[in-house]
């Protein structure tokens, strides 16, 4: 465990006599592919969550899924032209372009499975050479989700403005850039997302702040989040319940003459701190392996705060999955909760969703899905749709909050994208340990309007925006 960077890193154990997750990829008849990311998304809009990587696979309620094609190519998604429907936009194999897939399949619940169809849209082209991560949000509070890409290699960033859904607009960011992940959220709570981008061959990290039309500014280095090293993959997440999002570094290090930083957690301050953050500590240690990879973040056990599962990448590591027992204590559980020994090498997959629609986080990752085997802790699953008006239909940005005795205020927001290029689902995850009554729940919607909802426990709560 630890509270700095000098700490006692504690090897624990969970006491319950079986493990929290069962790999039923098989099972399931689930084909997936090592290649690329993975997301988490609800496709045909029929409520269970579909994955798509280099893989398409239809969710089948729960039961198994309908492998359908192969896309070669990882993307995240969001509902970029506000029809209802989640679109796509990845990596292309084609030089300085990027593929966006329109989701053009109409009244879902009514298609037989393998019937899907995405459709390949006119995009710009663009200024970039190589990109391997895209992140999907508003940026000028219009209502229709843009995209921010990060450029690979000695390359530069873009931000993608949409047109109304119709078409985007291509706007360069610096040059000479290597980043590897990025993530998006309004992290100082004025109504506007803002991105923080990993970066690797010793660059800083930059904090994007939003300035409400779309104009980003770095911030990193009054804001104490820079970094030095490789960071592969981030992600933000409220690890501590105090109601902010809180930013988790994944940094690749080597413990040689190439040493920088290893992962970093960074607390965000609040209002009080003007909008900073503080160093926490570091996955030093006995938490260190030198090819830590792509980050994702959830409450797996339901405990009420959010934990952390990292994918490595050079033969001989292996993915971890780290408890968060409060006060930022994280405490590596992976081989008691029965994910050991996962990923060899090229592990870049790590994605929660619920699949089965049981209240527990699934886990996908090195092409296998792990199911979350549940316990006895209270939950609260939380589907959001946007207005399409003054928000974008699929609720990217949204951020809900609720206020538990003995845990504190904790926050969840709609993600469009996480780590390196992956995506959890899109429906937000509270776990709520052993409290067993009624909850206020409070979402701040995009455009900065309000609603307040008193619900039971142990459901999917659906809230349209009013």
């Amino acid at each position: 465990m630890f509270r700095s960077l000098l700490c006692l890193i504690v090897l624990a154990f969970v006491p319950s006599a079986r493990s929290a997750f069962i790999d039923k990829t098989d099972e399931l008849e689930l084909a997936l592919s090592t290649r690329g990311a993975v997301a988490w998304v609800d496709f045909n809009n029929d409520g269970w969550v579909d994955l798509f990587g280099a893989l398409l696979a239809q969710n089948n309620q729960g039961k198994g899924f309908t492998n359908i094609r192969h896309s070669g190519h990882a993307a995240v998604f969001g509902d970029y032209d506000n029809d209802g429907f989640l679109d796509g936009f990845g990596v292309s194999g084609e030089a300085r372009s990027g593929q966006l897939l329109r989701n053009t399949s109409g009244s879902s619940t009514e298609l037989e499975p393998g019937s899907w169809t995405f459709e390949r849209q006119p995009f710009p082209e663009l200024p970039l050479d190589s990109f391997m991560s895209q992140v999907w949000a508003d940026f000028n509070g219009d209502s229709y989700l843009d995209l921010y890409l990060g450029g690979a290699r000695n390359d530069r960033d873009a931000v993608c403005m949409s047109n109304a859904g119709k078409s985007f607009t291509v706007q360069p960011i610096s040059d000479r850039l290597y980043t590897r992940g990025v993530a998006a959220c309004d992290y100082d709570e004025d109504h506007d997302m803002d991105v923080y981008t990993a970066r690797y061959w010793f660059q800083a990290n930059h904090l994007y702040q939003n300035d409400g039309a779309g104009n980003l500014a770095d911030v990193c280095g009054t804001a104490g989040v820079c970094g030095s090293g490789h960071t592969i993959s981030c992600a933000w997440g409220d690890l501590d319940n105090d109601g902010h999002f809180d930013i988790f570094a994944c940094n690749f290090n080597h413990h040689d003459n190439r040493r920088s930083e290893d992962a970093m957690l960074y607390k965000n301050l609040g209002a009080a701190g003007d909008w900073k953050f503080k160093t926490m500590g570091s996955f030093g240690g006995d938490m260190w392996q030198e090819s830590y990879g792509s980050c994702a973040l959830s409450d797996y056990d339901n405990d009420g705060d959010m934990d952390i599962f990292i994918t490595t990448v050079y033969k001989g590591d292996h993915a971890r999955l780290f408890r968060n027992d409060g006060d930022w204590n994280f405490v590596n559980v992976t081989d008691a909760e029965g994910l050991g020994g996962i990923g060899t090498s090229s592990n870049y997959q790590a994605a929660w969703g619920d699949y089965d629609n049981d209240g527990d986080v699934d886990l996908v990752t090195n092409a296998r899905l792990f199911v979350n085997q549940g316990n006895d802790n209270h939950w609260l699953r939380v589907r959001l749709t946007g207005n399409g008006h003054s928000t974008n239909r699929a609720a990217i940005g949204a951020q809900a909050r609720i206020t538990v005795p003995g845990l504190g205020t904790l926050a969840r927001q709609v993600e469009g994208g996480t780590g390196q290029c992956n995506q959890n689902d899109l429906t937000i995850h509270f776990g709520l340990g052993s409290h067993d009554a009624d909850v206020e729940l409070n979402v701040v919607w995009p455009d900065g309007s309000k609603q307040t909802v008193s619900t039971a426990l142990d459901r999917l709560v659906t809230i349209r925006q009013e």
